[in-house]
């Protein structure tokens, strides 16, 4: 190959990687964007957040995230997704800087089965600092969990885990991957989920905004939180041809509901 032509090839292979580049990243913008119309339903004017949001922009480019006024209330989005579940996690990115509780309880997140609530997260100030309160249904009646857990006017990530059993169901909640509860001993046999409400679902006194993001609802194993297969560490080599040859890097979504 004289040196003419070994330029040009270079060039001509420089051009597709920064062509595929250019791609890829119009592809994740793509992705990153997210609408209310995800959801099952919508109660209120909760906004998807986005770059007219604030603050602005996403946090984390994962699944759909709210920014929800909490003056307005009921305002949350709703998933019918679970289809009576026996086991279930939620996970969410929470912002709570700009949320002023003047009292009373924020409720978070709703796990229903045709309306009765098998679990909740609230929000709850005591002074200064709002705190996560965990309520689920054991022997037939909703119990507020003893353990409050403080939350910073930073973002943090949220999980959830439920399960029914007879004397052996559980309940999890982890703040920044740290186990702040975790009861493994509910008596709630037969039961399932198969609505999910998240946003402003109740209040009595709040004014600014909660934001959340990266919100995802998945089925989970009976002892664990997200016990699912994930797409991680993705890769492809390969050489870089033209043409039927060009490399093209995907993955394939299968379902026929919206997602982000």
């Amino acid at each position: 190959m004289n040196t003419g032509s070994y330029v040009a090839t270079c060039r001509s292979r420089v051009y597709r990687l920064v062509s595929f580049l250019v791609l890829l990243m119009f592809s994740n913008v793509v992705f990153a964007q997210c609408t209310t119309s995800a959801w099952s339903s919508v109660t209120g004017s909760p906004t998807a957040l986005g770059t007219s949001t604030s603050p602005q922009g996403k946090k984390y480019e994962q699944n759909c995230g709210l920014t929800v006024d909490a003056s307005e209330v009921p305002a949350y989005v709703t998933s019918s997704v679970p289809s009576n579940e026996s086991a279930i996690s939620a996970r969410f990115y929470l912002l709570q800087e700009s949320l002023d509780l003047l009292s009373g309880d924020l409720t978070l997140l709703v796990a229903r089965n045709a309306g009765t609530v098998e679990f909740e997260l609230l929000l709850r100030s005591t002074g200064t600092v709002n705190h996560l309160v965990s309520v689920y249904r054991d022997n037939g009646v909703l119990v507020e969990d003893a353990e409050i857990i403080a939350m910073q006017d930073v973002w943090q990530a949220v999980e959830v885990a439920w399960s029914s059993g007879a004397g052996n169901g559980i309940f999890e909640v982890k703040v920044d991957d740290i186990s702040m509860l975790a009861v493994a001993s509910l008596t709630n046999g037969g039961a399932v989920v198969n609505e999910m409400d998240i946003g402003v679902v109740n209040s009595a006194d709040a004014t600014g905004e909660l934001v959340l993001d990266a919100i995802e609802l998945r089925r989970t194993g009976a002892s664990g939180l997200l016990d699912i297969s994930e797409l991680q560490n993705i890769s492809t080599r390969a050489d870089v041809r033209t043409l039927h040859e060009i490399v093209i890097g995907g993955f394939i979504i299968e379902g026929d509901t919206d997602k982000c």
